[in-house]
């Protein structure tokens, strides 16, 4: 026997199962404290899109208890809408399977292998089963002890057994095993953490392996819309794609293939594409040859077809990123941005920037927290594009340091990236970071910018007004300083608030509480300390609440305007009526004058 029929005989098909098996550190099982956090991460994320999927608010559990040396066992339960018995075996026990490989709509598990990996990995290990309850609302909650066939991707089911459960529906995972259980940026922890500052509508609560126990509640009560499945855009298909699509179609000619399995292929674009391929529109598929794939691959890719509808997309919206960052992390300033929708190879997507500053306890490097499709990318924190992006914005303006206006800049702030696409262009298949694709970086780049730009505003103003602060109290003595005066000489204390007037050139707002016969007030105070009159106008707004106001407000829901007309040196006073017991919290706002003229009220 030759050579070539030696090594033949070796040659075997290895299983998708076995080849992860032996490459397990491609799915983020590299090392023994991310194996637990990649662990923890596949099964909140399935936990996260099953609930969403069924438009319920996420509550979820999370525990993590030692079962022997360098061995944890991990449960987590949600209250989605539980899986039929059926496909319980193939979604936990099978590499590749899922309902999200082929759909074109943002989800967080795209590829099936995410939680199947888990239990891989924890066969591996410490050659156990993976343990799993679940119950639908219509059936009877089940568990089923299985583990993973390597050789033939599939699941053996060991046992199946009815139990009791009180909850409407939902599932319920157990798995052992083999990692290190530690804290820090890299921890479960911080996972679960920045989990729950991208997704504001869950509850979620972790019970650590010292039993100790972190709760996030949700702050949002509105589940993120359901998102809608879209046709392939005709930008991202290949030659092959398009030429496998003809030969496997059920639809029988060239304009039926292309207008109902492509998005955006209108008649005018069909007899365009037809016209300038010389490919009639009636040809049946079969006649299709690679030559003509090649040629109507090229020319769509010429041909202007508008861009998907954003409902294939869920981002979170400013305000709720708002609202997320600002209940994990104290600061004192505030930025978010969403940017239109774009598209890169055919795959729409949406970038949006969340920026926070004055960060307490923060002066090193600023953290940049990386999101895709409300998933955080915890490693390779150094590549992608969004740490590109990041560094390529000088910064310096917006109160950071850094060198050379490049590279990552350093102060008090968090910046905060989400991604959110039908198809995430992940560096590999651990999903660690986002490819440096073009236009998605560019886009993050200009959201950054955006930010950047609120922030330096704010900077410029907050030193303006800090120096207005300091005039204001230097001004504040000049009437204790003529009043001190005069008693040394025996003289009438003269008026010196013109002077003061001159001096400080601004306005003053101040806010107070006050209760007459049982009702509450907020009064404004405004003071025309400068020494002309002042005309301008005065915002009001409560938050969400609609108060009433004196005769001289306009009021509009929970706003309210003031137009004002003071003279030098005086003061007006404006009243919010009807205040609820334990509200009083108020935003002001001045509308035309100078920032550096204002103090105790935002210039807009």
């Amino acid at each position: 026997m030759d050579i070539a029929h030696e090594l033949s005989v070796k040659q075997e098909q290895a299983s998708i199962a076995e080849f992860f098996e032996k490459n397990k550190h491609l799915l983020g099982f590299d090392n023994p404290v991310r194996a637990l956090v990649t662990s923890v991460k596949e099964a909140l994320d399935n936990s996260l899109d099953a609930c969403e999927e069924a438009s319920i608010l996420p509550d979820i559990r999370i525990e993590i208890s030692p079962s022997g040396k360098d061995e944890y066992r991990i449960v987590v339960e949600d209250n989605g809408p539980g899986i039929v018995e059926e496909n319980i075996s193939r979604v936990f026990g099978r590499l590749l399977f899922g309902s999200r490989f082929h759909a074109h709509r943002q989800s967080r598990g795209q590829q099936g292998i995410g939680i199947s990996a888990v239990l891989l990995y924890s066969q591996i290990t410490t050659g156990r089963r993976m343990n799993v309850i679940s119950k639908t609302t219509e059936g009877e909650a089940f568990s089923i002890n299985m583990s993973m066939d390597i050789k033939k991707n599939s699941a053996n089911i060991h046992n199946r057994k009815k139990v009791k459960s009180e909850k409407k529906s939902g599932t319920s995972i157990e798995v052992y095993v083999k990692g290190s259980y530690t804290l820090g940026k890299y921890s479960i922890l911080s996972y679960i953490r920045n989990s729950a500052v991208v997704n504001p509508h869950a509850s979620i609560t972790f019970v650590d392996p010292n039993g100790e126990v972190h709760t996030f509640e949700r702050c949002s009560t509105v589940p993120p819309p359901v998102t809608t499945e879209i046709k392939p855009h005709p930008y991202g298909i290949e030659v092959g794609e398009l030429l496998s699509m003809f030969q496997k179609s059920r639809n029988k000619t060239v304009s039926e293939v292309l207008t109902y399995e492509l998005y955006g292929i209108t008649n005018r674009i069909l007899n365009k594409l037809c016209s300038v391929t010389e490919i009639p529109a009636d040809t049946p598929c079969s006649k299709i040859k690679r030559k003509d794939a090649e040629k109507m691959t090229r020319e769509l890719r010429e041909i202007a077809i508008r861009l998907p509808s954003s409902n294939c997309l869920s981002p979170i919206g400013e305000e709720l990123i708002k609202k997320g960052m600002n209940r994990e992390f104290e600061s004192k300033f505030t930025v978010t941005y969403t940017g239109k929708p774009g598209i890169y190879h055919g795959e729409p997507y949406i970038v949006e920037v969340g920026l926070l500053y004055g960060v307490k306890g923060s002066s090193d490097e600023v953290d940049i927290l990386r999101f895709a499709n409300r998933t955080p990318l915890m490693y390779q924190a150094g590549s992608g594009a969004i740490i590109s992006a990041v560094k390529s914005v000088d910064w310096r303006s917006a109160g950071f340091d850094q060198r050379g206006g490049k590279g990552i800049p350093y102060g008090p702030g968090i910046i905060l990236v989400h991604v959110a696409s039908t198809n995430i262009p992940y560096t590999s298949e651990s999903k660690d970071a986002i490819a440096a694709v073009p236009e998605i970086t560019d886009d993050i780049i200009k959201g950054l910018i955006y930010c950047r730009n609120k922030l330096r505003t704010y900077v410029t103003k907050k030193s303006s007004v800090e120096k207005l602060k300091e005039k204001y109290e230097i001004a504040e003595i000049i009437p204790e300083m003529a009043a001190k005066s005069a008693s040394l000489v025996s003289d009438i204390v003269p008026d010196s608030s013109l002077t003061v007037s001159r001096i400080l050139n601004a306005i003053v707002v101040e806010k107070s509480i006050k209760t007459e016969e049982n009702e509450k007030f907020i009064v404004i105070t405004i003071k025309n300390v400068s020494p002309k009159k002042q005309k301008f106008r005065l915002y009001s707004e409560s938050a969400g609440i609609n108060f009433g106001a004196d005769e001289k407000g306009i009021v509009n829901g929970a706003k309210i305007v003031w137009d004002v007309d003071i003279e030098p040196a005086s003061v007006e006073r404006y009243t919010y009526h009807n205040v609820p017991e334990g509200e009083g919290n108020i935003n002001v706002y001045i509308k035309g004058l100078p920032v550096d003229m204002v103090i105790g009220a935002d210039v807009i």
